[in-house]
């Protein structure tokens, strides 16, 4: 089922690992961890009662690391206390299939997100990376 996000222009936050949840609950960025090697997501930013986890890959395979998904998960609740959805994304190049994710996500991890992908059409050589 395809989902539609209309996004305005946020800004650009870099956190570290050890900011609490609450330092990246702002509507109006687009967090980065401050860190390449995040357990969970390249980035993530919250919207319309979504908190939305962005993974990117250009493999076929992608692996979920429960803990890096639990830290997620908390950083998405909607700021004041309100129901959030939390979607995870992992978005890869128009074309290309992310075929599986190394292990399925748990029935825990199912009852806490909506798995999607979403294509990003880019031209030839661009990767979908932040620089």
């Amino acid at each position: 089922m395809a989902q539609t996000i209309l996004v305005n222009k946020l800004d650009v936050y870099c956190f570290g690992a050890q900011e609490r949840p609450q330092a990246t609950s702002a509507l109006t960025n687009y967090y980065v961890p401050s860190s390449r090697r995040n357990a969970a997501c390249d980035a993530f930013f919250h919207h319309e009662g979504r908190g939305v986890g962005l993974q990117m890959t250009l493999s076929e395979t992608h692996s979920l690391n429960a803990e890096g998904l639990n830290d997620l998960y908390n950083r998405l609740q909607y700021p004041g206390g309100h129901t959030t959805q939390h979607w995870y994304v992992v978005v890869i190049r128009k074309g290309c299939q992310l075929k599986k994710f190394e292990s399925r996500p748990n029935d825990a991890q199912l009852a806490k997100f909506r798995f999607f992908t979403m294509e990003l059409e880019l031209p030839t050589g661009m990767r979908p990376f932040l620089p």
